[in-house]
């Protein structure tokens, strides 16, 4: 799969969309563009650290699981089995429940030009057949907005990097420093 635009919709019915479609909005207009590009590449670094840590952000997004459940999977996931950051009591960033802006669904375009960034991304994508596709990218994204709603430069300093992360321990130190 070459470089190029990719389209991903977030759907009106389902609230972890509308959140992240709240997040895309907050972004000034000149900037969403890219900011999709960051929040999926920032999504993919995450993914191929750990396919399931997409998915626990987008539940984190929706408010199923709490930070400090998210902590203590992590912690497993990492092989200690204990937690290293006091996250009881942590608020969310955003309010978990319905958004209640406009409801339509709406189609995003992911535009990866051939970079550093579109290599992190196009092979994931290479491996998945269209409907996985299309799935994917919309879990990498929401998991990029999630990045973004807990620190904004996150994201875009995973995007950026020539190396990224490849374990969840150095991706720990990354977000510690």
């Amino acid at each position: 799969m070459s470089a190029g635009n990719f389209f991903l919709y977030l759907n009106h019915d389902d609230h972890t969309d509308m959140r992240a479609l709240a997040t895309i909005e907050s972004v000034s207009r000149p900037l969403r563009g890219e900011f999709i590009r960051v929040a999926s590449v920032a999504g993919s670094v995450l993914y191929r650290i750990d396919v399931r840590l997409p998915p626990m952000l987008g539940a984190m997004f929706a408010g199923t699981i709490t930070p400090s459940q998210f902590a203590g999977i992590l912690a497993l996931l990492r092989g200690t089995g204990e937690t290293d950051v006091s996250v009881e009591g942590k608020v969310y960033p955003w309010i978990p429940g319905r958004y209640t802006g406009t409801s339509q669904r709406r189609r995003l375009i992911l535009q990866l030009e051939d970079d550093v960034c579109a290599s992190l991304v196009l092979p994931l994508l290479d491996d998945a057949s269209d409907r996985q596709r299309m799935t994917l990218l919309r879990s990498l994204m929401i998991a990029g907005c999630v990045l973004h709603e807990l620190d904004q430069r996150f994201p875009r300093l995973l995007a950026s990097m020539p190396e990224p992360p490849a374990t969840l321990d150095t991706l720990q130190h990354l977000a510690a420093g």
